[in-house]
């Protein structure tokens, strides 16, 4: 049976990660998983700054009646 050991550490400098726990005795094989926090990983981006940001969106209201009215019209 399998037995899990959670620790929360801080990354050392180099990347060096120290774990330390009285479950642990010498000699005895243990996979290690990290699994980094993600608000560390990239910065927070709020979800309004993607609006009109990428191909084939429209960043107004006012792109989007234009639009709308150049389909309307493309109909008759």
């Amino acid at each position: 049976m399998s037995t899990a050991i959670r620790k929360s550490v801080r990354v050392q400098a180099e990347g060096v990660i120290e774990v330390r726990s009285p479950q642990l005795h010498a000699g005895t094989r243990a996979d290690v998983i990290v699994i980094l926090d993600d608000e560390e990983q990239a910065p927070h981006r709020p979800l309004a700054s993607y609006v009109g940001s990428c191909k084939g969106t429209f960043k107004t209201a006012e792109e989007v009646d234009e639009f709308i009215r150049r389909e309307r019209d493309s109909w008759e």
